[in-house]
């Protein structure tokens, strides 16, 4: 919403002192709307929030932590809606097509489908309220949280507008080469920008040695990337706050890794470190942790760890050769 610009009375003569002049042009500067960066959206009422991924960016109700952290940190509301597939990598993502249509907002298709969706849910809801509603595989997910997705995808299939969407690496884009692999999130990132979302490019897998070969790539298309990988490794290494056992790599995290993850999306998204967050009861997809309670002191451990995996990715991409430069 653009600001109004005070005006100010003239002199009887017409013309006004130079001094309160210059004072009027810097008060009018700063009431104007500043510039926005490339890779910020305009600040809005709400962050809305797509990931084009698989279970990964769902698991241990991941969107709503996101949700409850946006709204703690940057007193803003949120809607996160995971575009998910089992295991499917960016490369199936853009032979399938309709997350790239929910991304650029050719939801006419789904505007139906998303209301008969949130229509079964609440029928659910009132016959068993307290009855779990699983999802393909052992995992499951409350009849709540299922009426939540649905709710953001009926409103999106509506009005179909996007702040961030995270693009996840898997298998075969992993196992793509450069080209391919830059192929693949340029498409993405070109369709984002070009409907003001900002792209940001989430690794799961891999230590340092993927990063020197995908951070040039994030660089080059300038997207953001989140190397939770990376976390994992500094972690392992002991140059992590974090002591609490957390479960990385080869499968899904647990309830702990994900509130980490949680983290480190949110300080890439703002650019502002997780420290301070709330400490919230955590909600795995096992029966084990169904309930985790992480005290604050985890927490704090937690969330200073993100911030310190998202600053050591920045220092190793900075230390990289720029394009054209000798390696």
């Amino acid at each position: 919403m653009a600001p109004t610009t005070p005006t100010r009375s003239p002199r009887p003569d017409g013309s006004c002192n130079s001094f309160v002049a210059a004072v009027i042009a810097v008060a009018v500067a700063c009431l104007l709307p500043t510039a926005v960066r490339a890779d910020e959206p305009p600040k809005a009422e709400k962050v809305r929030i797509l990931f084009v991924a698989n279970s990964y960016s769902h698991w241990n109700h991941l969107p709503r932590l996101l949700e409850a952290f946006v709204a703690a940190g940057q007193k803003r509301d949120a809607e996160v809606m995971p575009f998910t597939s089992a295991g499917a990598p960016l490369s199936w993502h853009l032979k399938d097509g309709r997350a790239m249509k929910w991304l650029t907002g050719d939801t006419k298709d789904f505007v139906a489908g998303a209301e008969r969706g949130v229509a079964k849910v609440r029928e659910q809801i009132a016959k068993d309220p307290d009855k779990g509603e699983g999802y393909p595989g052992s995992y499951k997910i409350t009849l709540k949280d299922q009426l939540r997705e649905k709710e953001i995808e009926s409103a999106r299939a509506k009005d179909p507008r996007w702040d961030y969407v995270f693009l996840l690496f898997f298998t075969d884009d992993y196992a793509a080469d450069d080209e391919e692999i830059t192929k693949r999130v340029k498409t993405f990132a070109d369709a984002a920008r070009e409907h003001k979302v900002v792209p940001i490019v989430w690794l799961p897998w891999g230590g340092t040695e993927d990063l020197k070969r995908y951070a040039p790539i994030a660089r080059e298309l300038k997207v953001k990337l989140v190397p939770t990988s990376f976390a994992e490794q500094l972690h392992r290494s002991g140059k992590l706050a974090a002591t609490t056992p957390v479960k990385w790599g080869g499968g899904h995290p647990d309830a702990r890794t994900t509130y980490l993850y949680a983290c480190m999306f949110y300080a890439a998204m703002f650019d502002k470190s997780p420290e301070g967050l709330p400490v919230y009861k955590l909600r795995g997809y096992s029966e084990k942790e169904a309930n985790v309670e992480l005290t604050p002191e985890e927490a704090a451990k937690l969330q200073k760890s993100a911030w310190q995996a998202v600053q050591a990715y920045r220092e190793l991409e900075a230390a990289l050769p720029k394009s054209g430069e000798k390696k």
